[in-house]
């Protein structure tokens, strides 16, 4: 029996993104350019990323989103819902991803101790 949480869908940057292979994510970001069911997003700490999506998924109205998909391989998200952000400070977001993944304080969002 996995001792792993379930439905737990951490919040990533591109550097954390690889670590999560197979997983469900968030992933906060700037839309940069779709084309057909293929998108490319830059993510909170500068990284960018390709997203495959089905044909009826759009990326938003908005240029900020979080993607909430399972990562596919060290580059690419298979998205499964997005949600418009409206306007973000993308450093502010990555500052937050990076504590919430500091092992320091680990514990408080993902239950470990």
């Amino acid at each position: 029996m996995s001792t792993e949480p379930q439905h737990i869908s951490p919040r990533v940057n591109s550097a954390l993104f690889p670590k999560y292979q197979n997983k469900i994510v968030r992933l906060t970001c700037k839309v940069l350019a779709v084309h057909g069911d293929r998108a490319t997003v830059l993510a909170s700490d500068g990284g960018e990323l390709h997203v495959q999506m089905s044909r009826d998924h759009n990326m938003g109205e908005t240029p900020y989103v979080e993607l909430i998909g399972t990562v596919l391989d060290p580059t690419t998200l298979k998205l499964l819902t997005c949600l418009d952000m409206k306007e973000l400070d993308m450093t502010v977001v990555d500052q937050a991803i990076n504590l919430m993944h500091d092992p320091r304080f680990a514990g408080r969002f993902w239950g470990a101790s």
